[in-house]
C-alpha cells in the first residue's frame, strides 16, 4: 500500500500537482516507517525531496535526499542509495557547484550502469550534461 500511495503521489509530482500529492506521501511515509522498509522510507523520501526540489526549494530537497540516501543505507538496496546520490548531485548543480557534481556523478553513472538501471543512467547522464554547459564544457556536454 505504501509503494502504490507514493507512486500515486509521485505521478501527481510530475504532472505540476505537488500540492495534492502531499497527504499520499505522509501516509506512504508512516506506513513504511510502522513496516520498518527503509527501502520504502527511502523512495517515501525521496519523492518528497522531488515535490520539494520542482517547487525550488533546494535547501528541503537536499534535506530529504540526505535522509533518503541514509534510509538507502540501511535497507541494503544499492539503486536507493544510487538514486539520493544522483538527487543529491542534482541539487548541487542547481546550486552552482558543477564540479563537485560532475566527481559525483561519473561514478554514479558508471554504477548504474553496472546495475542495468537504464532510467536512472540517462538521469545521470543529462545531469552531468547540465552541470557541463554550466562550467561551460559544451564539447563534453553533448
Amino acid at each position: 500500500m505504501a509503494e502504490i500511495q507514493g507512486g500515486y503521489a509521485q505521478a501527481l509530482i510530475l504532472a505540476g500537482r505537488r500540492d495534492e500529492s502531499k497527504s499520499y506521501l505522509d501516509d506512504a511515509l508512516n506506513l513504511a516507517r510502522e513496516l520498518k522498509n527503509e527501502g520504502m522510507v527511502s523512495q517515501t523520501l525521496g519523492f518528497q525531496g522531488n515535490a520539494a526540489y520542482y517547487r525550488g526549494d533546494t535547501k528541503a530537497a537536499q534535506a530529504l535526499y540526505q535522509q533518503a540516501l541514509q534510509a538507502a543505507n540501511l535497507s541494503k538496496e544499492p539503486e536507493k542509495a544510487l538514486l539520493a546520490k544522483i538527487n543529491l548531485a542534482k541539487v548541487a548543480i542547481h546550486e552552482g557547484q558543477a564540479r563537485q557534481a560532475i566527481a559525483t556523478l561519473q561514478p554514479l553513472l558508471q554504477q548504474a550502469e553496472k546495475l542495468g538501471l537504464k532510467y536512472t543512467q540517462v538521469e545521470s547522464s543529462v545531469a552531468m550534461a547540465e552541470a557541463m554547459i554550466q562550467i561551460k564544457d559544451t564539447t563534453h556536454a553533448r
